[in-house]
């Protein structure tokens, strides 16, 4: 659903211990006391459907359960005149640390078109520090730093050269973040005023975790 004309509510109860933390409205000097009020609940689904507002490296440090070190790989070219000179360097993207709680409970993240840019490197954030499930449809895929310029003519335009992955290298632009669970709001829901995205995150986390195999007898 649209986050445009909603009073600003960055954080909500919702039924079952459930945190909701909206991450288009959720601002940096919010980020401790939201923080706060979700470390004693047992699930938090942030809600990534549009813009975030700069918190990303604020957030990283209370949810990095796996204890990553990188968020993002940047692949940019180096251009000396017309010719490419070393192909591309590459730039892995550290992850924030702090002397903050860690949150150890299950996360769902919301994702949808309107995820573009900054918000798919908090996707990328969210994916390699406590392994989020996303929900709903893929993002954009469109992120990375803008370069601008004037044609002739006066036409003015803007790219970016830069290639954004997933820290192991894997596609991100033009392919964007992928929904473990996809979900998009039909007609019926948006008429009905529901939100179909964040119901299914709930079936979602409802659903107890597979605990991980144990590994068998080594064999020769």
């Amino acid at each position: 659903m649209s986050q445009k004309g909603r009073a600003h509510e960055p954080f909500k109860l919702l039924e079952g211990d459930i945190s909701y933390v909206n991450l288009t409205q959720l601002e940096p000097g919010e980020v401790a006391e939201v923080m706060k009020k979700a470390q004693g609940t047992r699930a938090i689904v942030f809600d990534l459907r549009g813009y975030p507002r700069g918190t990303m490296d604020l957030l990283a440090p209370y949810l990095n359960v796996k204890g990553a070190k990188i968020g993002a790989r940047f692949e940019v070219p180096l251009v000396a005149g017309s010719s490419l000179v070393n192909g591309r360097a590459v730039l892995m993207q550290d992850l924030a640390t702090a002397d903050v709680p860690v949150y150890r409970g299950r996360t769902v993240t919301l994702i949808d078109a309107g995820a573009m840019s900054a918000a798919e490197t908090m996707g990328l954030m969210l994916e390699a520090t406590c392994g989020t499930t996303f929900v709903g449809s893929p993002t954009a895929g469109a992120n990375g730093d803008m370069t601008y310029t004037t044609l002739p003519g006066g036409i003015w335009m803007s790219f970016t050269g830069m290639g954004t992955l997933h820290p192991d290298g894997s596609q991100l632009q033009r392919k964007g973040l992928t929904p473990h669970v996809a979900v998009r709001p039909t007609l019926a829901g948006l008429r009905a005023g529901r939100d179909e995205v964040l119901e299914r995150a709930l079936q979602v986390l409802k659903v107890p975790v597979k605990p991980a195999a144990a590994a068998g007898p080594a064999t020769r």
